[in-house]
């Protein structure tokens, strides 16, 4: 099955947020309550993400999206602060946040990650500790686990960091 990444459509919000509920049920019945809050991210983050051209979606040849992420150049409040190892640097840097695949096509998410990678070799990313299947697809593409950072709510969220231009991954 071919597959691309593009920016997502303000037309797609509603399908969006079918495919972050349908996240956040799977995360539940994984046993992870706590990644995110009911309702997250919501068609007004949503938009949000697409007026700034920073929702990417990983699609199939009849244009289903099968996986999406918000995809965000410069600083990260909630990465000032972190416990535990530090970050690998602190040259500029991009965040996923939003993550979720559809469910649609094995590894889809994995496909969406392996092209930020592409595009951006600088990469930050936090997950819960619960959220076992991120957990692992993060050390399976190479990323460093690099401490814990808190959101703005305080929730604490594992951090990590692949940075392959520079060779400092792991």
């Amino acid at each position: 099955m071919k597959t691309s990444v593009r920016l997502a459509r303000l037309s797609e919000m509603e399908t969006l947020q079918k495919i972050y509920d349908q996240g956040q049920k799977f995360q539940i019945k994984q046993g992870n309550r706590h990644q995110w809050a009911p309702g997250y991210p919501g068609l007004a983050q949503i938009k949000r993400d697409i007026l700034k051209n920073h929702l990417f979606v990983l699609v199939d040849e009849r244009d289903h999206i099968l996986a999406a992420m918000a995809l965000i150049a410069g600083i990260d409040p909630t990465y000032q602060h972190i416990e535990g190892r530090g970050w690998l640097d602190e040259t500029s840097y991009h965040t996923v946040h939003r993550f979720v695949s559809a469910g649609l096509r094995r590894h889809s998410g994995r496909d969406l990650l392996k092209w930020a990678i592409s595009q951006c070799a600088n990469i930050r990313i936090d997950t819960h500790k619960a959220n076992l299947s991120m957990l692992q697809l993060l050390e399976d593409l190479g990323f460093t686990h690099c401490g814990r950072i808190y959101l703005l709510n305080g929730d604490p969220r594992e951090a990590f960091q692949i940075h392959l231009d520079q060779g400092i991954s792991h």
